[in-house]
């Protein structure tokens, strides 16, 4: 034997040796890391790690034994499922791959076994390399039993099945976890769906002082516990400035704390959407997904079942929303509703209250705290249920010791930095709800010198038409050059004023102090300095300004494609993201001066208009106009813009030329109001294009706006003052009434709809108000044309919101048959109705009741129509057999009964309704079009343009020209497409020139 070469084999030996003892240490290492690893890829990693070890220990043993090739064939096959497990887990976020040691203990033994058989393999070699090197030839041939084989294979079966099963099983938990994730956020998509009131109450309210209210409170939390009690609502019922809000909010933190609280909802009239119900029932259901969890999958279902429930009556809301998921909890829930009393409207006074009594009989779990001052509408629901409790005058009377202290507590804390000691005792002592001396006594210790800064700031703030933030009313300071800082003014009056930390917004902490400050905005008859004057219509001057500089603003202003939508083709509603582009493009501030300037123009005086003429002119001439409907069309804000040009035109003090083009520009907004509305990108792709001719707009159209539709025949010369037809209904109308202001029609019909339309355009406003389940004979407005009234042959009576079309309460019934006529009273605080059944009857208009009935067991003939006298003592009726009568309203006496000869029957005025129909011809680079109800022309569900009513019926094509025959025979419109841009293209509408 050749010693060198022993020598060298023998190293090789001990190196290979080394080589598999250091594998073996780096396996047992791996093992110790997967014990300590929570990542499912640490056991898989470390599988697959060792198995390949295993078979390159096993390549290099020469063993043809059946057995040997099956466990090399197996392990192979294991390692590639393992392989494919981590692929697919790999995907998975870092989150996903998460195990805990008890679920990952089969995996562990899985790789501890197959270190076991690398150790086996590997002895197995060292054994074969000794035996070859002829230290010990007597296993030189020296191979692995078959049934010890045999039972590595069993045993690493067994380990492996174990070992998938765990992944398996660790795969469904995790698929189901995701998708509870996914059905999670599906659920939070749908919540999010329903609006909510952005009015924060603690902003402006913040709980009772401690040491105040014990006696109170104590009684709240008593009734709050009571699971026995028969009574679920709480009234706390007390004047002005007692402090309501305050012990709401404190029963509110508390029963938040408890896990009791399912939602609140304060009341503002500081506030547009929180003084009304519009958003209430919304709040609520999303204010119960937040504080009560396992809620959510059943608000998210009723949303999903329902998407437009926001729509539907209140009680229907609050039955779908709160009272629906409430049935799936077993604890008892409190809902607190602050201030009902400065709901605006006693009608969703009434409503609210009764769907809240209905409520809690429906939901057992169900109690209601409710705060309000007196009012007789919340009165006359509650006073005959039984299931409440009602606190009335406790906060303010001086008989209870408490509330003296009380009222010094306040004192002494809140004005301790404004008044010395003895001057807060004084106040304290003449506090009894005179809480005007409150306010007046904070102004008078004001420092002199700021006092001037002080009365212009509150000014401000009181016209401005929604809550400005800090950095809001700092720059309108700034323009207004009033000296003064938003922190001075919050450090000298942070009594009254408040700051919320998260929106800026400053806010009035009470409504009774912004009561007392529209109090001081009335001239004193004497300037003898006894009580502020605040000077609101320099206010209203100084904002009118500062919105004309947003508008104007070179940066931040208004300009063509605001929001930088791409495509003509979707219509605002379908732009996924465009809450966030109006976020970003649009500041607040432009927001706040698009909305709002009219209203800030109408309230200034003589003075103020002159030094605005300029800014005005520059604003309603040119693209300002177009830009101004831009921003308008995206904030919903098209309704408050020609509300705002109506009143601002009413103005004595603008001139003539100004008015006139103010006018042109309402008309334009109400005539175009369908497809500015509904797309920002129609305003110049469709609306331009069918201004009459003499318009300042049709100008610049033909200046600026050229690569657009061109309307060649078919363009009225002027605004038409009238529409010959009103289309829209789907049956005869049987009753039609302007509105007291004449900007309104409203029209009943037998398709069993109630329709509002614009006198100027002919435009319906809206979708039809349905309600109804016969024939509507009958309409009317409220003196203040915020109402409707109408009357239908199913005997109902319905009280409709005259802006938002929603219902105002449950139909009034009394009458037995058709009711033929009704009317409100010149006060607006009556209903009157005539019906088949012979009968006229009297309402009250807030909350309903019926009031009285004529002819008092009298009979008489059916009654075609009433009205009620302009002092509102008399009713007057005409009847089916010829006869007027007049009725006393508060007896139902008949002094006279004269004869009018020729009666009329009632006779329909058809107001037509086209049906959507294809046109059958073709748009170049378009497929088959479709004209839609409301005047779209879509092709393949994109929007090309839109068709004003007069201009929809009937369609032929000459080559690249449309034309479309009007309801009138005289005349035609040719619609010429060759150079119009839409789709993607639509922002090259304007031409070089105007860029």
């Amino acid at each position: 034997m050749d010693p060198q070469g022993s020598s060298s084999s023998a190293r090789n030996s001990s190196n290979k040796r080394t080589q598999a003892y250091t594998t073996a240490g780096i396996l047992l290492d791996g093992i110790a890391n997967v014990a300590e690893a929570s990542d499912i890829l640490a056991p898989l990693k470390a599988a697959c790690k060792t198995t390949k070890s295993i078979l390159d220990v096993m390549q290099a043993i020469n063993d043809n034994q059946e057995e040997w090739v099956d466990l090399t064939r197996r392990l192979r096959e294991y390692m590639s499922s393992i392989e494919s497990q981590m692929k697919s887990f790999e995907e998975y976020p870092p989150a996903e791959r998460v195990v805990d040691k008890a679920f990952s203990q089969p995996l562990i033994e899985y790789v501890e076994s197959l270190e076991e058989i690398h150790d086996k393999i590997v002895n197995l070699k060292e054994n074969r390399s000794r035996s070859k090197l002829g230290f010990l030839k007597k296993f030189s041939n020296v191979k692995m039993d078959a049934g010890e084989i045999l039972k590595i294979s069993r045993g690493i079966d067994d380990r492996h099945k174990q070992f998938m099963n765990a992944l398996s099983l660790f795969t469904a938990l995790r698929v189901q976890a995701m998708e509870r994730s996914a059905k999670a956020e599906a659920q939070a998509a749908a919540i999010l769906q329903l609006p909510m009131v952005t009015f924060v109450a603690a902003s402006v309210h913040t709980p009772c002082l401690q040491g105040t209210r014990h006696a109170v409170l104590d009684k709240i939390r008593r009734w709050a516990e009571d699971d026995m009690s028969d009574k679920p609502i709480f009234w706390l019922c007390d004047i002005a400035g007692s402090g309501k809000s305050s012990v709401a909010m404190s029963a509110a933190v508390s029963w938040r704390a408890e896990g009791t609280l399912g939602a609140q909802f304060f009341f503002s009239m500081a506030s547009a959407e929180a003084s009304n119900t519009e958003k209430l029932c919304p709040t609520i259901a999303r204010e119960l997904a937040r504080h009560i969890p396992e809620l959510v999958p059943y608000i998210a279902d009723a949303v999903k079942r329902d998407p437009v429930i926001t729509r539907s009556p209140l009680e229907e809301q609050f039955s779908t929303l709160i009272t629906g998921p409430l049935r799936h909890l077993d604890k008892r829930i409190i809902i607190v509703i602050d201030a009902i009393d400065e709901c605006k409207l006693g009608s969703q006074r009434r409503e609210l209250v009764e769907t809240l009594a209905k409520g809690v009989r429906e939901s057992k779990n169900l109690k209601i705290f409710m705060t309000s001052r007196p009012d007789p509408v919340i009165e006359a629901v509650l006073k005959e249920l039984s299931n409440k409790e009602k606190l009335e005058d406790r906060l303010h009377d001086p008989n209870h010791s408490d509330n003296i202290g009380d009222i010094g507590v306040y004192v002494h804390q809140s004005l301790y930095r404004v008044l010395a000691h003895d001057k807060r005792q004084r106040l304290v002592e003449k506090a009894n709800g005179a809480i005007d001396d409150v306010y007046r006594l904070v102004f008078e210790r004001t420092d002199p010198n700021y006092y001037t800064v002080m009365c212009a700031t509150l000014a401000l703030l009181l016209a401005a038409y929604e809550p400005l933030t800090v950095d809001d009313l700092d720059d309108l300071l700034k323009h207004a050059r009033v000296r003064g800082t938003s922190k001075a003014l919050l450090q000298n009056l942070g009594s009254v004023l408040s700051v919320d930390s998260s929106t800026l917004l400053i806010q009035f902490r009470h409504p009774t102090f912004v009561e007392y400050l529209r109090r001081c905005t009335i001239a004193p008859a004497t300037d003898n300095g006894d009580r502020m004057y605040l000077n609101l219509a320099n206010a209203h001057g100084q904002t009118a300004l500062w919105c004309f500089r947003n508008l104007k603003s070179r940066t931040e202003g208004l300009k063509f494609n605001i929001c930088q939508i791409e495509s003509s083709f979707l219509l605002n509603r379908q732009i996924s993201d465009l809450d966030f582009r109006v976020s970003k493009f649009i500041p607040r501030r432009l927001r706040y001066a698009s909305s709002h300037w009219l209203f800030h123009l109408a309230g200034t005086d003589n003075n103020w208009q002159r030094k605005l003429k300029r800014e005005l002119e520059q604003i309603i001439e040119g693209s300002y106009v177009l830009y101004w409907a831009e921003v308008l069309s995206l904030i919903g804000g098209v309704p408050r813009a020609i509300a705002g040009l109506r009143a601002a035109t009413s103005h004595i003090g603008i001139k003539k030329e100004n008015k006139n083009r103010m006018t042109e520009i309402r008309r334009f907004l109400m005539a175009f109001s369908v497809a500015i509305q509904d797309s920002a990108a129609h305003i110049y792709v469709s609306a331009l294009a069918f201004t009459p001719r003499k318009s300042t707009l049709h100008r610049e159209r033909a200046e600026k706006y050229r690569n657009t539709l061109s309307v060649i025949r078919g363009v009225e010369e002027t605004y038409l003052d009238l529409p010959r037809t009103l289309r829209g209904h789907e049956g005869g109308v049987w009753a039609i009434r302007f509105s007291p202001d004449g900007a309104r029609i409203v029209s009943g019909s037998d398709d069993k709809t109630v329709r509002l339309w614009d006198t100027d355009t002919g435009q319906p406003l809206g979708e039809p108000l349905r309600g109804h389940e016969g024939v509507v004979w009958a309409v009317g407005f409220s003196p203040d044309s915020s109402r409707i009234v109408s009357g239908s042959s199913d005997s109902t009576i319905r009280l409709w919101n005259a802006d938002t079309g929603q219902p105002l309460g449950e139909p009034l019934r009394g009458h037995e048959r058709w009711v033929w006529a009704v009317g409100f009273s010149p006060d607006g605080l009556r209903i009157v109705s005539g019906s088949d059944d012979k009968t006229i009857r009297l309402w009250d208009a807030d909350t309903g009741q019926l009031l009285g009935e004529a002819p008092p067991g009298q009979q008489m003939h059916m009654v075609n129509e009433v009205t009620i006298s302009s002092d509102g003592s008399q009713r007057v009726s005409g009847s089916h057999d010829g006869t007027v009568s007049v009725w006393d309203v508060h007896t139902g006496a008949s002094p006279h009964s004269p004869n009018i000869d020729d009666p009329k029957s009632p006779s329909p005025t058809l107001i037509e309704s086209p049906n959507a129909v294809p046109l059958p011809i073709q748009i170049p680079g378009f497929k088959r079009c479709l004209l839609l109800h409301d005047g779209w022309v879509q092709s393949s569900g994109n929007f090309l343009f839109w068709v004003p009513p007069e201009n929809r019926y009937g369609l032929q094509n000459q080559n690249l020209r449309l034309t479309m025959p009007t309801s009138s025979p005289k005349r035609a419109t040719k619609l010429d497409f060759t150079h119009f841009q839409c789709g993607l293209s639509w922002t090259n509408v304007r031409n070089s020139i105007g860029k």
